[in-house]
């Protein structure tokens, strides 16, 4: 059989448990209100990462086109950093060849003239062909022009009076016709006798064969009034 002591520490266990039960619901029920507190801090949360996601990327997609537009602008900038350097290089193997020329140029003047060379020798040769080429292009420069009469290309300053020569207009002269004459008939009787022999008497007509009736025309020669008439030069500037 249990002893009185065994007995109560069990009724004193039996009467902590109810006591034991309540605090076990009460720390369930905030452990239930702490688990939906939890629940709505994590869809909150969840909300926040959404849109931290969706702006991230955004900014992304924003940070890539720039990203892409420049490295297309470095990318023509190269292109005609490498254009520019071509030409610039093209330039100066163009110049170095033309150096290269020159002092050729310069060493065969040197062989050729030797120690007769001098600038003022060269100065001289140079002044003797201007000289030559300014007389040729007077020679050329002051030969009348054709649009130009003698008396402009001479300089005259005053404007020069062509007085024309009267030239008489030649008028041919009216050749008068005679009028024409009928030839003259010589009247005469001309005697025949007949058979029975008694003369008849027969008017007979002859033409004279003197001066014929011709009319003499004087054979002139056409003249034209205008064509006698001399052309003449007026310049343009009167």
């Amino acid at each position: 059989m249990k002893s009185n002591g065994e007995m109560q520490d069990q009724y004193q266990r039996e009467r902590q448990d109810p006591d034991e039960l309540s605090t076990a619901r009460d720390k369930l029920s905030e452990s239930e209100s702490s688990a939906y507190d939890l629940s709505n801090q994590l869809s909150e949360l969840q909300l926040k990462y959404k849109v931290i996601a969706n702006y991230q990327d955004a900014e992304l997609a924003r940070s890539a086109s720039k990203a892409r537009k420049e490295v297309k602008g470095r990318g023509m900038e190269l292109i005609q950093g490498a254009i520019v350097f071509i030409q610039t290089e093209t330039a100066r193997t163009e110049l170095e060849s033309d150096i290269k020329e020159y002092k050729s140029n310069l060493l065969l003047l040197d062989q050729t003239h030797g120690e007769d060379f001098s600038k003022e020798q060269e100065r001289n040769e140079l002044k003797t062909v201007l000289e030559e080429n300014e007389v040729f292009e007077e020679f050329f420069t002051e030969s009348p022009p054709l649009s130009k009469s003698g008396l402009d290309w001479a300089g005259a300053s005053d404007p020069v009076e062509l007085e024309a020569s009267i030239v008489p207009t030649i008028i041919p002269e009216a050749v008068t016709t005679p009028p024409e004459i009928p030839p003259s008939t010589n009247s005469e009787t001309v005697v025949i006798e007949d058979d029975d022999g008694s003369d008849s008497k027969v008017p007979s007509e002859q033409p004279t064969t003197g001066e014929p009736g011709e009319t003499e025309t004087a054979a002139a020669d056409s003249v034209d009034p205008e064509s006698a008439q001399p052309e003449l030069e007026v310049p343009e500037n009167l």
